[in-house]
């Protein structure tokens, strides 16, 4: 967890850190997707307000929807899927 708190903690200096996605729709509402490891943070800039909001940290594949989700992000982003997930 300290590597996590590390990265999103460093968004405040460098807030496109992360990638846009490749998804028409999560990059149409201003999506970054910040990649710790075999997690994935999913946040939205807000420049205006200097705000950064957490949306979602996907680790490992609860559900096989969130599996196909996963893999979809990643593919788009030209990574592959970690060696070792926890399920």
């Amino acid at each position: 967890m300290d590597k996590i708190d590390e990265n999103i903690s460093q968004l405040k200096d460098f807030p496109y850190k992360g990638k846009k996605p490749d998804d028409e729709n999560l990059n149409s509402k201003g999506y970054q997707i910040l990649v710790i490891g075999s997690y994935l943070v999913f946040y939205v800039v807000f420049q205006r307000e200097k705000i950064i909001e957490i949306k979602r940290i996907i680790r490992g594949f609860p559900n096989s929807g969130d599996f196909l989700i996963l893999l979809s992000v990643l593919l788009s982003l030209g990574l592959t899927l970690p060696s070792k997930l926890s399920i």
